[in-house]
């Protein structure tokens, strides 16, 4: 990811802020303890600023990217928004 997009939950300002990425991924945002923070919302209004690929992951859950594309997925909490749905994959 280009930029890393930290929700309000994740630091002490309690606002969400922009952050450089170490830009191994691109087109791609990810709301991570997705379900365990509660991150729908998040994960929308990020949704609603690009195209790109949108994915929500709970603790203990993972994604496998090879050349820019989702491989496969580890654990049982991993989620794509797609039409402003949610997808348990």
């Amino acid at each position: 990811m280009e930029k890393s997009y930290l929700s309000a939950k994740d630091n002490r300002e309690q606002r969400p802020v922009v952050k450089e990425g170490l830009g191994l991924q691109a087109h791609t945002k990810i709301a991570v303890h997705f379900s365990e923070w509660q991150e729908e919302e998040h994960l929308r209004l990020l949704a609603k600023e690009s195209n790109d690929d949108h994915y929500g992951i709970d603790e203990q859950s993972g994604m496998y990217v090879k050349n820019g594309k989702m491989e496969s997925i580890d654990g049982k909490g991993v989620y794509l928004l797609k039409d402003e749905k949610f997808y348990k994959l």
